[in-house]
Order: structure tokens, then C-alpha cells, then sequence
């Protein structure tokens, strides 16, 4: 077996090991937003209890701005309820994965809060009930 393929494998094998490890990883490539929906959405689906909720929403704005096709504009301060309707229909597979109640109440106000139209509205009242009596006492995630 040529030597250029056995290290190939051994380098595919820590890969292996290292996302096997830290699922989270992969948010951390530089080409990250060109990763296919099915391989994100089973990278969420081991790591819904991550410590960094916050940090998956922020990736997933990038990567549903990426994928909108031009569609979405990178300042979503700006986004129209149209822009708002796409990312919804691009991050809807995501959600169930992400753990809103770890999230601080000044990010979930300032980088949530604004799109809450994305949720279903069931979904919304439980995770506003939740900072309504819980995050005041506790913080999140404690």
C-alpha cells in the first residue's frame, strides 16, 4: 500500500475521533456554511445540551444567510417579513436542537427575540415563560 493513502487514513481516522469528540467542531471551520443540511442537522442532533447554544444560533444565522441563494442580506436588522419567512423555512429543522433556556436573557433579547416569528407560537410562550420565571432567579442553564 503506498505510504501517501496510510497517512491519509490515519488523518481521516482523528478527524473522525475529533468530531466523534466535540461534535461542535465543525461550526468552528472556516467553511462551515458550506456544509449540507443533513450532516448539520445530525452534528445538532448529538450535541442538543451543548454549553453553547448561543454560539449554534449565531452560526446558523451565517449558514441560513449563506444558503438563502442572495435571498437574505448578511444585517438582519434590515431583514423584511419576507426575509424573515426565508430564514424560517431554512432554520425550521434546527430549532427543536437548539436549547433556548441556556441562552443568556440579553442574547435571547438582543439575537432572538426580533425573529420570534420563526417559532411556532406554542414553542415562543414556553421559552418567554421560561425568562419570565426562571432567569431571574437562576440565570440560564443553572
Amino acid at each position: 500500500m503506498n505510504y501517501q493513502f496510510i497517512q491519509f487514513g490515519k488523518l481521516v481516522r482523528f478527524c473522525k475521533l475529533a468530531i466523534r469528540n466535540d461534535p461542535l467542531l465543525i461550526f468552528k471551520a472556516d467553511d462551515f456554511t458550506t456544509i449540507k443540511q443533513d450532516l448539520l442537522l445530525d452534528v445538532l442532533k448529538k450535541t442538543k445540551d451543548s454549553e453553547r447554544p448561543i454560539k449554534v444560533w449565531d452560526r446558523l444565522m451565517e449558514w441560513s444567510i449563506a444558503q438563502s441563494d442572495d435571498r437574505l442580506p448578511t444585517d438582519i436588522k434590515k431583514w423584511t417579513n419576507n426575509e424573515i419567512l426565508i430564514f424560517k423555512e431554512l432554520v425550521q429543522p434546527f430549532l427543536s436542537y437548539i436549547n433556548f433556556k441556556k441562552i443568556s436573557p440579553t442574547d435571547f433579547f438582543r439575537k432572538i427575540r426580533p425573529l420570534k416569528n420563526i417559532f411556532d407560537v406554542d414553542f415562543y410562550i414556553q421559552i418567554i415563560e421560561y425568562y419570565s420565571f426562571n432567569a431571574s432567579q437562576k440565570g440560564p442553564g443553572k
